[in-house]
């Protein structure tokens, strides 16, 4: 009878070692995919910024007659088109490792 106790005391020290093994596995993938889920909304966001700014500027280029502010607004959508595509270009290497990698997106 001791020995089946020790043959069980022993089983279950190897089945609490394998799932303390696999939850530290599991803690670093859910590090992976909440860093990932955070960058999204980030860049999504800076993306969401600069068409609102590109619009505005658009609306009043059409709506003033001043060359000036015309100049202005100009360089304005400009430097709001950069920030778009440099958001864009942040955004896509990390569409391409979730494609690849499958993660699944809690919400």
């Amino acid at each position: 009878m001791a020995i089946r106790f020790g043959i069980t005391l022993a089983l279950m020290a190897v089945i609490a070692l394998a799932g303390i093994y696999y939850l530290t596995s599991v803690g670093g993938q859910l590090d992976r995919i909440a860093g990932v889920n955070n960058l999204k909304p980030k860049n999504a966001n800076d993306i969401r910024s600069a068409l609102s700014d590109i619009a505005y500027l658009v609306g009043e280029m059409a709506t003033t007659q001043d060359r000036g502010v015309r100049g202005e607004a100009s360089k304005a959508i400009d430097e709001a088109r950069a920030r778009y595509k440099a958001a864009m270009e942040r955004l896509e290497p990390i569409n391409r490792v979730i494609g690849n990698a499958n993660l699944v997106s809690v919400r």
